[in-house]
């Protein structure tokens, strides 16, 4: 993406299962093309990572927030999210 329109949506798979877009934007402009493939399969794989990517970092994110605003002494759990989040990057 170029960052100059925001995320609104996941990415997808074309209707004919070749191509992979990026989220849709805001601005309504018309989606990134991330990828062409040659099998059906390998679009819908590429989709299913990098959504399933942005949910585990938004939810890790949202446990350490939680997890902090208890004020209480940090889990387990806190501990595996925020190593998650480093290794993504995020």
């Amino acid at each position: 993406m170029d960052g100059n329109n925001t995320i609104t949506q996941g990415w997808r798979v074309g209707d004919a299962g070749h191509t992979v877009f990026g989220p849709k934007r805001e601005d309504g402009s018309a989606p990134e093309i991330i990828a062409t493939v040659k099998k059906p399969a390998n679009a819908a794989l590429i989709v299913r990572a990098v959504n399933a990517h942005a949910g585990l970092v938004a939810a890790c994110k949202a446990l350490l927030a939680q997890e902090e605003s208890d004020g209480g002494d940090k889990t387990a759990a806190y501990y595996l999210a925020e190593a998650a989040l480093a290794k993504a990057g995020a």
